[in-house]
């Protein structure tokens, strides 16, 4: 019998957890995988600026995704410092991955980060209430 496979597309594939993301789904035969990633993209990785709508929508139509793992994010000084460029990077862009999901019917995961909390009480549960105290935290729970 023949193998059914499903196009995966998983942003933010050059980060530390998008890596391993990518590894994950690479190395099982029923995935085909197509990695985004922006500064640092190379090789198989395909460059993009999740900000730009009119690139994203191109590789959405190009590779018609069934599942996006979205894991993408700003960890760089600049996100820390510069707040609107932090709320513009990580919202913006994971709207637009929405957006896109939406239109096409792909399955969204959205990967957040512990920073969303103060690291007062590690091991967050489910219904653990966000306090993040850095710029990056905030802008990632929003």
């Amino acid at each position: 019998s023949q193998q059914v496979t499903k196009n995966v597309l998983i942003t933010g594939a050059t980060g530390l957890l998008g890596r391993q993301v990518l590894q994950a789904f690479s190395s099982q035969p029923q995935w085909v995988v197509r990695g985004l990633g922006h500064s640092r993209a190379t090789g198989d990785i395909v460059k993009c600026d999740l900000l730009d709508t009119e690139q994203l929508t191109e590789i959405f139509d190009d590779f018609d995704p069934e599942i996006v793992v979205h894991c993408a994010g700003d960890r760089s000084e600049r996100a820390e410092k510069d707040e609107g460029w932090a709320m513009r990077v990580h919202c913006e862009a994971a709207t637009n991955v929405a957006g896109l999901c939406g239109k096409s019917g792909a399955l969204l995961v959205c990967v957040s980060t512990s920073e969303v909390f103060d690291g007062a009480q590690p091991a967050y549960g489910e219904d653990a209430l966000p306090k993040p105290v850095s710029v990056f935290g905030k802008s990632k729970l929003a």
